[in-house]
């Protein structure tokens, strides 16, 4: 799978055969049980601030049209 990360990272589709039911899919489409895993192309990181509120994670998906967005907290 790391390839097909590489290959999506590029713009690519990054087309996986999902291991539970076997269809072929972009892995940007691929959803995990308790968001365990994610793709995506935006990263935002706030530095000293108050823990984000609730409503302004929205607010930020509002902004990003819609987008399923996941929150990581802590240092990666």
């Amino acid at each position: 799978m790391a390839g097909r990360l590489g290959a999506w990272a590029d713009g690519g589709e990054g087309v996986v055969q999902c291991p539970s039911c076997r269809r072929l899919s972009g892995i940007g489409r691929w959803s995990w049980e308790d968001d365990y895993y994610a793709c995506g192309q935006l990263g935002l990181t706030f530095w000293n601030w108050a823990e984000l509120t609730y409503g302004f994670e929205q607010e930020v998906r509002r902004g990003l049209g819609g987008h399923r967005t996941v929150t990581l907290r802590g240092k990666l």
